[in-house]
């Protein structure tokens, strides 16, 4: 069984509670987190990844279709989002930021079933990932397949995405989205909205300027930029 980690955001607490019941009689559905305003929400996003946001669209600070534009702008893939709202103008909006579903206030059990039925699906979609269990890289005019295991880094350069390893640099035409969406047998992390690295070949990790830090590779001389906001996931990710 598919499960839903589903973090709810709204202002006021009694329709967080209200959605909440309503969810919780959905055993695929785990609520893993609450919000009341967009910027804590984006905050609490970067922490917890949840899978679904059902995001309310009225609210001070920052608005649900803002909070949505700007999720928009990570370089990380973007939770399913269901918009919930007591208000039918911000439809095409919503739609138009690839929302999965949009419900209106009081909720209804039926609608909610609908809603729950609609992620489900589209979970599953998400979950059939293209399975690379090589990738064809370009040198020399020459197509060749290389193992995913001898990945270092990758990263886009001038509209081209570079693949270094133990044995060469490569070009290859799939783009950084789609070999971090991919199902490889290796775990590739997004440092910077530019690079890919492969976690197994991370050699050190070195404190930088601003909150940042870079990474020493193995095989490999050159530093990898990790962006402020990554520092935290990737030190959770390797334990430290």
């Amino acid at each position: 069984m598919i499960i839903l980690r589903v973090l709810l955001v709204d202002d006021e607490k009694p329709a967080r509670d209200e959605l909440k019941f309503l969810l919780d009689q959905y055993p695929e559905v785990k609520i893993c987190g609450e919000a009341e305003n967009g910027l804590d929400a984006f905050q609490l996003i970067e922490m917890v990844n949840p899978d679904v946001v059902f995001l309310d669209i009225e609210m001070y600070e920052m608005n649900g279709i803002q909070l949505a534009k700007l999720l928009k702008k990570r370089n990380k893939p973007l939770p399913l989002i269901v918009f919930s709202t007591a208000f039918t103008d911000y439809a095409v909006d919503a739609f138009d930021l690839k929302a999965v579903d949009y419900i209106l206030k009081p909720y209804q059990e039926e609608r909610v079933a609908e809603t729950v039925q609609r992620l489900t699906e589209k979970m599953n979609q998400c979950m059939q990932k293209r399975i690379l269990k090589k990738i064809v890289v370009e040198q020399k005019g020459k197509l060749i397949p290389i193992e995913p295991t001898d990945i270092i880094f990758i990263k886009a350069e001038e509209r081209k995405t570079i693949i270094l390893t133990k044995s060469g640099e490569f070009y290859t035409k799939l783009c950084l989205q789609e070999l971090e969406d991919a199902q490889l047998p290796i775990q590739l992390y997004r440092t910077h909205r530019s690079y890919l690295v492969n976690i197994d070949q991370i050699a050190q990790l070195i404190p930088w300027f601003n909150y940042t830090m870079r990474l020493k590779m193995k095989h490999c001389d050159l530093e990898i930029p990790v962006s402020r906001n990554r520092v935290k996931e990737l030190k959770g990710l390797l334990g430290c």
